[in-house]
Parts: C-alpha cells; sequence; structure tokens
C-alpha cells in the first residue's frame, strides 16, 4: 500500500535567477547549498533551474538552418508607405468672415441651386477662400472707422436695385407682414424670398414660388421684435432690392 507522503515547503525565501545560477555553475558553498535546497522542494525555482539548463545546453542546429534563420532576423524591414495627406474640405458659398457680417450689412445668403458643379481643382478653390477672407478682414477694418449711428445698406454690394413700390413690405409698420411683394420673373421661373436680421439671428426661406407674391406664415411672424431691423430678398437674381422693414 502506497502512504500519501506530503509535499514539504521550500526552506526559505526564492532566490534570484542569478543566485540559482551562480549555485548551479560556481562552487558548493553554505550559500549555494540553501538555494540548491530550495529549489529542491520549490516547483517555480525548479522550473527556472530547468530553463537554464536549457539554455546553458541547447540542441543542436543545422547550418543551413541556421543560415537561413539568420538571413530572415538579418533583412531590414521595408519601409511603410505613406498614406497620401487627405484633400481639405473647403466650404463653398458660405459666410467667411463672421465680424464683417454682423459689423456691415448683411450680405444675401449663398443660394443652394441643384446641380451647379463645384470647382475641379482643390488650388484655384483654397486661392479663392483667401482672397474672399482678405477682402472681408479689409471691409471689417474700414467698416470699424464708420459712425457707430450709420444705418446698415442693403445686403446686395453689387449692382442692386434700390426699393420701388413694387417691393413691399418695407419701412415701419405696426404688424408683422402678411405677404412679400416682389417683381415676378419675365420666365414665369419659380422663385424664393428669404427673410432675416442684420446679425444673422433670424432667417426664413421661402419654399419656391411663382408670380411675384410669396405668403409670411404666421409662425415666422410671431418671431419678429419690435425695434429690429428686417431684411428680405429674392434668393439668385443678380438684381435684386433688399427691402428693409421694422415694426412699431
Amino acid at each position: 500500500m502506497t502512504e500519501n507522503v506530503p509535499a514539504s515547503r521550500p526552506p526559505g525565501p526564492h532566490p534570484t535567477p542569478e543566485q540559482l545560477y551562480r549555485a548551479r555553475r560556481g562552487p558548493r558553498t553554505s550559500e549555494a547549498e540553501r538555494w540548491l535546497a530550495h529549489a529542491a522542494a520549490c516547483a517555480l525555482c525548479t522550473e527556472e533551474m530547468l530553463r537554464q539548463e536549457a539554455f546553458d545546453a541547447p540542441e543542436p542546429v543545422a547550418e543551413d538552418r541556421l543560415a537561413a534563420a539568420w538571413k530572415r532576423f538579418s533583412k531590414t524591414p521595408a519601409p511603410r508607405a505613406t498614406p497620401a495627406p487627405l484633400a481639405p474640405v473647403i466650404p463653398i458659398n458660405r459666410p467667411i468672415n463672421r465680424l464683417a457680417v454682423v459689423a456691415q450689412p448683411p450680405s444675401r445668403p449663398p443660394a443652394s441651386r441643384p446641380g451647379r458643379a463645384g470647382l475641379s481643382a482643390i488650388g484655384w478653390a483654397a486661392a479663392l477662400v483667401t482672397a474672399t477672407v482678405g477682402l472681408g478682414l479689409w471691409n471689417h477694418t474700414r467698416t470699424a472707422q464708420a459712425p457707430p449711428a450709420q444705418a446698415p445698406k442693403a445686403p446686395s454690394l453689387r449692382g442692386a436695385a434700390e426699393p420701388s413700390e413694387t417691393w413691399q413690405p418695407s419701412g415701419l409698420l405696426k404688424t408683422a407682414p402678411t405677404e412679400l411683394l416682389f417683381p415676378a420673373s419675365p420666365e414665369g421661373e419659380p422663385q424664393r424670398v428669404t427673410v432675416y436680421d442684420s446679425s444673422m439671428k433670424y432667417s426664413w426661406t421661402s419654399p419656391p414660388t411663382a408670380g411675384g407674391r410669396v405668403a409670411f406664415p404666421e409662425a415666422e411672424r410671431k418671431k419678429l421684435r419690435p425695434g429690429v431691423d428686417y431684411f428680405w430678398t429674392v434668393i439668385d437674381e443678380e438684381n435684386a432690392a433688399a427691402p428693409k422693414f421694422r415694426l412699431r
């Protein structure tokens, strides 16, 4: 009958790998005997000694396999290809200088006509944006020197026609307008109207309509505040006027 002998606990603390290596390879001193006695009863230290023995006496390798392994090891890895930089996304037909919009007369909102082709060359687009930013900063500097009491001009800066009786409403009003009147397109094409204030905090664009008349919704009329200048104009018209009205 086989008796179960309980495993003995390893004496003392665990030696370091260097201490075990000196105990195996060096002279048998009292310290070396103590580390070897510990390893005889410690599974972790015994495993470390087996690794050291395998390192000291490795298995022989054929010369051709060793030369092939060294050749693979000595190869310099090929450098990774640097990915091409992404082209910058340049917004088209968007306000560039927000300060210039607030300090000077607001510009007419951009048109988003479907089917309009974008710029094909990124270089020309970047040059155009740079020139626009410079022009906006120059306009802002000149506008800052103007008297603060000067009223804003119409937002259409290039050849805008002066508002006439065909453009209604304009001037000081008692109540918000229920509709906007303007000259109809000679070709009968649908037109859109936009209403906005000088700070661009409020803006509304109508659906396409024909006949030179568009209704101003009640929900939008409730958003208008007394004492604020509101501009409105026809989108996509070269010489469209920009009448201004204010509620009492």
